[in-house]
């Protein structure tokens, strides 16, 4: 470290008694712009980059003894002898001024807040601008000094009693610390920013030492450190890196932050009382006595650079004490501490030297790898060595001193020295065997000699004319670059000692330590690069070159090194285009990246160099090519190689397959071109080139033909997955099958009936495997369309049967009636599948197959209960009634139908199933009553229904069929009985009820209502009138839906369940069912048309009846003799009403209603209404034969369009033709 001394200015005394001019305290503002020194009782304002004095201030009467800044600037205050204070704005204005009882001697200001502490002999003070007094502490001795702790939480102050008392920021004693002298001068570290570090306290004792503290009083270090003087003034430096100690020794002292002298950087003429540094400078303003007259002197100190550089290790100095050794490639660093001023640095291989103040120390590597990083203590030289530069070598120390060199040994003692001209400029170890190496010197002569050390003569290298600056030899030794003083950097070839390339603007240069015609040197900010004979690469770079080895350039910027990593693609691709491929070889491998060396790989398979080649694909790892030149080294030794064709082959594994290809066919190999075709897959190159050599009409070359070519590409594009591409391939080589399975397996139905349509109608085989792939993937359409092209009929009605196109089966078997059995089976189960059962029933019939109807009626029956849809069961079971009536076929003996027993079990099914039917249907309108929250049926209707189900359940043999509840029944009976007066009823009803088993909520709501029904009287509003004898029924009785007095069944209007007045009749013996049929039909004739009379015969009498219903009542008159006749004898049973052929043709046709079973062995039920249609009619269903009330009837005809029980389609317009090509339109038709 160097000090220069930019200015001075001298304070000329204007004393009238002539006492000198004595600087106890100056301030240097926070931010550097300006000094106030504290000159006898006047303080002055310079500028400390100039030394001008900027102004003169008046505030004190007498000596001023010190001056403080505050940490914003914006006021400083001063105190001394005259016992007052002076608060001055930055303005150099005084605003504020307060006094203690003895002299000032320290201020000093909070470093966080505007708290101003001052101390005086007897007391110290606390004072901020807010408050309006000054805090005062008595203290116990005088005090010298005080200084705040970085945080403003604690100040020290320092006692002429020996004391330093630790107090808080309101003045109370935390620590105190004892001495033996005056505590002339105390300072607290300086915290870096976001470093938490400890709070230590360096303090000048005049005891001649300084010790550092801890805030808790603990001592920081081992032991007090000796001065050889009394400090005045101790100040840190550098964000407190270094101490400046000044006092009686007249001299500027720089110590480390642990007290480790370094060096003088001034020397004064009287004792140092106070200095200041220049924030963010290496800027010192110093003041002391000359004379009688005071002086301030600006010092500027300036830190050399002491470092050395050996290939990629690299030592420098840190903090003056300390040397940091970092490897430049990998980063690595050890710092070695050696508590002593470093002078300077020298690495030479695992050598380390050290210079201190009084010895050498030589370190060296404790292992020999060349990335360790470990340095141990070999040797010392205990010995003051004076020199401007210092080498080292393996087993020596070079010293350098102007003109003379000196070469000691370990132990220090002097082997040879070498006095030259002129003064050295540059020394560099160039190597050498151990104890022999060389040294290349440049002096300022320009003359530059290479020294051997075992040698007393230099010998003259190059005699350069201007003074040598920088030089470097480079890794074969046959080439010096230097750099002058003209900054220009020169290359001699040591051989002919001639220049070879000079250029400008240089100011240190470097060869390559692995290539030996690669230079680099910086300069003008830029580094410059510079490969043999091409020409200078130059890009952007700032600081000094002073290494370069491999692709790494090592730059001194700012006193830190840097590493660049410089591309050196540029000079490989060079070589490349000058076919040097051992030079290229050699730069790619100082670091290129993976495309560089694939490059140089390429270029040099291509120049079948396959030595450099292979090198060059193992460094990227590139297998393939790897193996393409073992192939090639393989080939080359068969002495019929053909050159070309290698170059082919490796103009193909390039990429380049045009080229190759014409490679190979102009080497007379054809066929591998093709076979790189195939492998690629490009299709239509290898055909260009079979075509292009077909010999004639053979239409082969070689053993490979066009068809052999699709057959290929086909196999290739299958195994890709192109299916589409492969089926194309395929058809163009005639293999059609293939063709088809791939298209039909991957479904491309739309490509294969294209290619399908192009097909002769004679390849039925192809045909009817493309048919079974669109019938698979339900293409209808298309697979009619190929069976058609076929002509198979029965291919075709399979196809519409499985895909359920039933119409077009139909209409296909009208024009071929010898396929419609095999439709009929598979047409049901689909009806079956989609909810069409009826249709399903009879299709299953027509199929011969009755048993599966009714295996499917049962098992709807079962869903439909399960699934509370009673309406449902009771219509399924009325076509499982149908369905055994259908089935009971009577056997025919000698002309005579006879009913066997199989017939018998058949009917009595049938009946029962009617029965279920008629139960279920009824029962839905009661559960619909309970589990739907709204109902449009009628408490009427509600009533008469449930009366329906249970006179239908009322025996004791009768058991309720499965889902069928007569709680249920009972419980809706009884919620209508009050509303309808039937009390009687209800009773009944209760009393039933109190039998059941019922959940714990309804059994009480039951009781409860039982109770409530006695209040009411013990009768039915109404009771139920037989229509056959006109005696009244209770409304629920034992005997069911038969009156109690003829035995006459009740007829019911199955919509609202009301007994309709319709009166049973049987025809009389030899009036046969067909006959009465005929007699109803011409009845019906009749009423159409009536005439102007009717003429009869009755008793013998004659009579001639004037008007349309003259006969119809006289039929009437019969009938009803009949119905009143109540000589029945001694039986139960009334006698059945007997209605001959003449009465029964003069019924009114409205009246009467006939009820077929729909089977021989069943009779066919008669009734007649006794009430006039026109005041009730009575409405029938065509199929069911049920009856209803008209109007009901009617209305839910027009919503629902069917009959409810039997659920017969009513058309909406009986004049609509009928659909032809629905199939059981056809079917009906008789169409088959």
């Amino acid at each position: 470290m160097k000090t220069e001394f930019p200015w001075k200015q001298s304070i000329p005394n204007n004393d009238p008694e002539n006492c000198p001019v004595v600087i106890y305290a100056m301030a240097m503002h926070p931010e550097g712009t300006n000094v106030v020194v504290g000159a006898g009782s006047r303080l002055l304002v310079f500028d400390p980059i100039d030394g001008d004095c900027i102004r003169k201030l008046k505030g004190h009467r007498a000596a001023i003894y010190t001056v403080v800044y505050s940490h914003d600037g914006t006021r400083f205050a001063s105190g001394g002898a005259d016992k007052t204070i002076v608060i001055w704005t930055s303005k150099f204005s005084p605003i504020l001024k307060y006094s203690h009882t003895e002299s000032i001697q320290c201020l000093a200001y909070n470093p966080i807040t505007t708290q101003l502490a001052s101390a005086t002999a007897i007391d110290f003070g606390l004072w901020s601008p807010e408050q309006k007094s000054v805090q005062k502490f008595k203290v116990t001795a005088k005090v010298l000094c005080c200084a705040w702790t970085s945080k403003g939480q604690y100040i020290a102050l320092g006692q002429y009693n020996g004391h330093i008392s630790i107090r808080d920021k309101n003045g109370d004693e935390k620590v105190r610390i004892n001495r033996h002298a005056p505590i002339w001068t105390l300072k607290w570290c300086p915290s870096v920013d976001g470093v938490d570090s400890p709070d230590v306290l360096a303090v000048g004792c005049w005891d001649k030492t300084l010790s550092f503290w801890k805030l808790s009083g603990a001592r920081h270090g081992s032991r007090d450190i000796h001065l050889d003087y009394d400090p005045c003034v101790i100040e840190y430096i550098e964000g407190g890196e270094y101490i400046i100690i000044a006092g009686s020794n007249q001299q500027v002292s720089l110590y480390s932050k642990e007290g480790t002298f370094l060096l003088v950087l001034a020397k004064m003429t009287s004792w140092v009382w106070s200095l200041v540094e220049r924030p963010l400078t290496r800027q010192l303003v110093v003041s002391c006595n000359d004379g009688p007259e005071g002086l301030v002197v600006g010092c500027n100190l300036h830190v050399n650079t002491v470092h050395g550089l050996y290939q990629d290790r690299y030592s420098h100095r840190v903090t003056m004490t300390d040397v940091v050794v970092q490897h430049l490639v990998t980063e690595q660093k050890i710092k070695i501490v050696t508590n002593d001023y470093v002078k300077r640095i020298a690495l030479y291989r695992g050598r380390l030297a050290i210079q201190l103040p009084k010895c050498v120390r030589i370190y060296e590597e404790t292992d020999s790898d060349a990335y360790d990083m470990t340095y141990s203590l070999a040797k010392k030289v205990d010995k003051e060595l004076e020199c401007d530069l210092l080498v080292v070598t393996s087993q020596h120390l070079i010293l350098c001193q102007e003109s003379r060199l000196q070469l000691y040994d370990f132990f220090g003692e002097k082997v040879r020295e070498w006095v030259l001209e002129a003064m050295i400029r540059y020394i560099r170890v160039v190597g050498g065997p151990q104890g022999r190496e060389g040294i290349l010197v440049g002096l300022k002569s320009g003359e530059v000699y290479k020294i051997f050390i075992d040698n007393h003569f230099p010998v003259l290298v190059v005699k350069h004319g201007l003074a040598v600056r920088c030089l470097d030899l480079n890794c074969t030794r046959d080439k010096l670059a230097l750099v002058d003083e003209d900054s220009k950097v020169v290359v001699y070839d040591l051989t002919t000692k001639q220049r070879v390339y000079e250029d400008d603007n240089a100011n240190s240069v470097a060869w390559n330590a692995s290539m030996e015609d690669i230079l680099c040197y910086s300069g003008d900010n830029k580094l410059s690069i510079k490969m043999g004979e091409f020409p200078v690469h130059r890009q952007a770079l700032e600081g000094f070159v002073v290494g370069f080895a491999g692709s790494k350039i090592f730059c001194l910027h700012n006193l830190e090194m840097h590493t660049i990593d410089v591309p050196q693609s540029p000079s490989l691709y060079q070589h490349l285009s000058l076919q040097q491929y051992d030079k290229a070889y050699a730069t790619a491998c100082l670091g290129v990246t993976e495309s560089d060396w694939r490059a140089l790989a390429i270029a040099s398979l291509s120049a079948l160099r396959t030595d450099i080649a292979r090198k060059a694909f193992i460094r990227i790892r590139d297998v393939r090519y790897i193996e393409l030149l073992e192939r090639i080294e393989v080939s080359r030794q068969d002495p019929d190689c053909d050159l070309r064709v290698l170059k082919a082959d490796i103009l193909a594994y390039q990429g380049k397959y045009e080229e190759a290809s014409r490679a190979y066919v102009r080497s007379g190999h054809p066929r591998k071109a093709v076979e790189m075709f195939l492998d690629l897959r490009d299709w239509k190159s290898a055909q260009n080139i079979v075509e292009s050599l077909e010999d004639g009409q053979d239409q082969k070359y070689n053993g490979m033909s066009i068809q052999d070519l699709l057959k290929k590409q086909a196999e290739w594009l299958l195994d890709a997955s192109d299916y589409r591409a492969a089926a194309d391939m395929y058809w163009g080589a005639r293999e059609y099958d293939t063709a088809i399975n791939i298209l039909g397996e991957n479904a491309f139905t739309e490509d294969l009936i294209v290619r399908v349509r192009k097909l002769d109608k004679m390849r039925r085989k192809e045909l009817a495997l493309a048919a079974s792939y669109l019938e698979k993937h339900r293409e209808h359409t298309y697979a009619k369309e190929v069976y058609l092209k076929m002509e198979d009929i029965e291919s075709l009605m399979s196809l519409h049967v499985k895909l359920d196109k039933w119409e077009e089966a139909f209409q296909l078997a009208k024009s071929h009636p010898q396929y419609v059995r095999g439709i009929f089976l598979p047409y049901a189960k689909w009806l079956a599948m989609n909810d069409r059962f009826e249709e399903a029933q009879k299709a299953f019939q027509e199929a011969g197959h009755p048993e599966q109807s009714l295996l499917l009626l049962q098992k709807l029956v079962k869903n439909a209960i399960h699934e509370n849809r009673y309406s449902d069961a009771g219509y399924y079971y009325w076509l499982l009634s149908q369905e055994h009536v259908r089935l009971a076929t009577p056997k025919e003996h000698k002309g005579e139908r006879k009913l066997d027993r199989r017939t018998g079990k058949l009917l009595t099914k049938h009946l029962q199933f009617k029965m279920m039917a008629e139960v279920y249907y009824a029962y839905d309108s009661i559960y619909a009553n309970k589990s739907q929250p709204f109902t449009t049926l009628s408490a009427q209707q509600i009533f008469d229904t449930a009366l329906f189900l249970l006179r239908g359940l009322s025996k004791e043999s009768i058991t309720a069929p499965y889902g069928i509840s007569v709680a249920q029944c009972l419980y809706a009976l009884t919620q209508q009985c009050r509303d309808l007066g039937a009390f009687k009823l209800a009773r009944k009803a209760y009393a039933r009820l109190g039998n059941l088993r019922l959940p714990a909520v309804a059994q009480r709501n039951m009781e409860l209502s039982s109770l409530m029904i006695r209040a009411t009287p013990y009768s039915d509003k109404e009771d139920v009138i037989c229509v056959r004898c006109g005696s009244a029924n209770p409304l629920l009785s034992d005997r069911g839906s038969l009156c109690v007095v003829c035995g006459h069944r009740f007829t019911y209007s199955f919509l609202s369940f009301e007994i309709l007045p319709l009166v049973e009749f049987q025809l009389e013996k030899g009036l046969g069912d067909e006959e009465a049929l005929k007699l109803m039909s011409a009845i019906e004739s009749k009423a159409e048309n009536p005439g102007d009379g009717v003429y009869t015969e009755d008793g013998g009498a004659e009579t001639l009846a004037i008007g349309p219903d003259t006969g119809a009542a006289a039929a009437e008159d019969l009938f009803d003799r009949q119905l009143n006749d109540m000589d029945h004898g001694t039986s139960t049973e009334w006698p059945a009403i007997i209605v001959d052929r003449k009465t029964l043709a003069k019924f009114n046709p409205r009246e009467v209603f006939r009820m077929s079973p729909g089977h021989p062995s069943l009779p066919t039920l008669y009734f007649k209404s006794i009430i006039s249609y026109l005041d009730d009619p009575i409405a029938q269903c065509s199929r069911c034969h049920n009856v209803f009330n008209e109007g009901e009837y009617e209305a839910y005809i027009l919503q629902h369009g069917r009959c409810p029980v039997c659920r017969l389609k009513l058309p909406e317009n009986e004049d609509e033709e009928k659909d032809d090509t629905d199939p059981m339109e056809m079917l009906e038709s008789g169409v088959f």
